[in-house]
């Protein structure tokens, strides 16, 4: 089964599927982490044995990732969130193919197609539609799978490895700047501010205070723990 996908990390990701000559299915890849009721999600993705023929045109990502087997193949743009998405299904030992994103979208035309939906909602006119970016993304990712897969690059080894640099390197950063550091930087403002008004406080009971700063301690202590650890990891990948 051929898949050509255009990911969205946050949202619902659309996805063309075929097999051989066949007209292409459109599927929605539900993202797990959406906030949905129960009755709104799609049904289970699932094939019919021998003719593989799709029962359902909804599928959660992770449903969609356990289905994928070494004769499938995913066709998708290069970079950005879809790494980790690329991945994920590399994981699985799906065949990927990869194309740059500016054969199939650019920065303009994304910029114009969100005015021209804008329009479409604030019209008037019932029947004005817009079809949404990332179906029309996906369908040209189709397209050019279907007729110059040349165009794409298979997904090897390496970018494996530069994946998991890359992974490694965003978790740490983000544990450094995000999570200690501007942790660090606001209890120790706490503290100035505790024993600036700390003797002068209508309520000389500030007890309660200290004891949550000293937590607060115990916290920035378990972010430089999994800072190094995740610094360890990195530097191992590139050796």
């Amino acid at each position: 089964m051929n898949y050509a996908v255009h990911y969205a990390p946050v949202s619902d990701s659309v996805c063309f599927a075929w097999e051989n000559n066949e007209e292409p299915v459109k599927l929605l890849i539900e993202n797990p982490q959406k906030d949905e009721d129960e009755d709104k999600k799609g049904k289970k993705f699932s094939f019919s044995l021998g003719s593989k023929k799709l029962e359902g045109k909804k599928v959660e990502r992770n449903d969609f990732l356990e289905s994928l087997t070494p004769d499938d193949i995913v066709w998708m743009e290069l970079g950005g969130a879809g790494d980790r998405f690329a991945r994920a299904c590399a994981v699985k030992k799906a065949k990927m193919y990869r194309v740059p994103t500016i054969f199939v979208s650019n920065k303009e035309e994304r910029e114009k197609r969100r005015k021209e939906q804008e329009e479409a909602r604030d019209s008037k006119d019932k029947t004005a539609k817009a079809e949404p970016l990332a179906v029309e993304i996906a369908r040209r990712i189709y397209r050019l799978a279907f007729e110059k897969p040349e165009d794409f690059y298979p997904y090897r080894t390496i970018d494996h490895k530069i994946n998991d640099v890359s992974n490694i390197a965003r978790f740490y950063l983000a544990f450094q700047r995000k999570l200690r550091v501007a942790h660090t930087l606001r209890s120790k403002a706490l503290y100035r501010d505790l024993e600036l008004i700390g003797g002068e406080w209508e309520n000389p009971d500030i007890s309660r205070f200290e004891k949550l700063l000293m937590a607060d301690k115990d916290v920035i202590e378990k972010l430089k723990e999994e800072e190094k650890l995740l610094k360890s990891e990195l530097e191992n990948l590139l050796k």
